[in-house]
């Protein structure tokens, strides 16, 4: 197979965010262009220059409806989740090209992806805080028990741990996605708290990105690589909560990327 260039895994990422949108607006389906995809439109109207992955927050209700209409439509572009997909082990779904295949270099288990755009999937939680703390160490333990049977196994000498690492290998991490999910489900899912979280998989900590759901009511736009995508209403206030000040550009030895897998094209893929 020949391998992907690094110029076209942006491209690739691209084609698949316009997949999104178009299924989105023709389906009324909420989305929002989310961490450094939202950063990026911010500053630099496109990608982040060091920088080729893409993600995307949708809210549940939203979420289980492009689910629906993923199955409806079929094509290059696929849906992968612990909802439609057995054999799929990430408590975070993707939409991946099917006519290109990665080989991931850290993982146990390793599902036939191709290069994807990640979807974050907004879920109510708790506005009491005493609530909402009980909830996230509960989401805590079960991602450090899917993270362990997922990743590579330990290094470690102590019998115990080592013991304790091949247990969990031997679940399977797909057990603990599945539990995470229906952890995070089960607050509200018409969102009536007033605050969601991705809260099946938070990158910066559960806590910090806990947000108003009035930040999500689809009325923003920001330019993209030339097209308009939605952004949160209150996307300075969603930067620099994740950010702090969003406009500074990192050190130079910080612009770098840090994706974990190797792509290729599958054969016949420009047929």
């Amino acid at each position: 197979m020949r391998p992907v260039k690094d110029r076209e895994i942006k491209q690739i990422a691209f084609e698949t965010l316009k997949h999104i949108k178009e299924l989105c607006d023709a389906e009324d389906i909420r989305y929002f262009l989310g961490y450094g995809t939202a950063l990026g439109a911010v500053r630099h109207k496109g990608f982040i220059p060091w920088d080729d992955d893409v993600d995307v927050y949708m809210l549940r209700t939203d979420f289980e409806r492009y689910v629906a209409a993923d199955k409806r439509t079929g094509g290059r572009y696929r849906l992968v989740c612990t909802e439609n997909e057995a054999g799929y082990t990430l408590p975070l779904p993707k939409v991946v090209d099917t006519k290109t295949v990665l080989h991931q270099t850290d993982q146990v288990e390793a599902f036939d992806l191709g290069v994807y755009v990640d979807v974050f999937v907004l879920d109510a939680v708790p506005a009491n805080d005493s609530e909402r703390m009980a909830l996230y160490h509960r989401l805590d333990r079960i991602q450090r028990e899917w993270e362990a049977a997922q990743y590579a196994p330990t290094t470690s000498t102590h019998p115990v741990k080592r013991m304790g690492k091949w247990f969990l290998n031997a679940l399977g991490p797909r057990r603990f996605s599945v539990r995470i999910d229906k952890v995070a489900k089960a607050v509200d899912s018409n969102g009536e708290t007033g605050y969601v979280s991705p809260s099946t998989y938070c990158v910066y900590g559960r806590e910090r990105e806990t947000y108003p759901l009035e930040w999500f009511g689809g009325n923003r736009t920001q330019e993209f690589c030339g097209m308009e995508f939605t952004v949160p209403d209150r996307v300075e206030d969603y930067l620099t909560r994740l950010y702090d000040d969003y406009m500074q550009l990192p050190p130079i030895e910080q612009r770098k990327s840090h994706h974990c897998f190797e792509a290729f094209w599958k054969e016949n893929a420009h047929e």
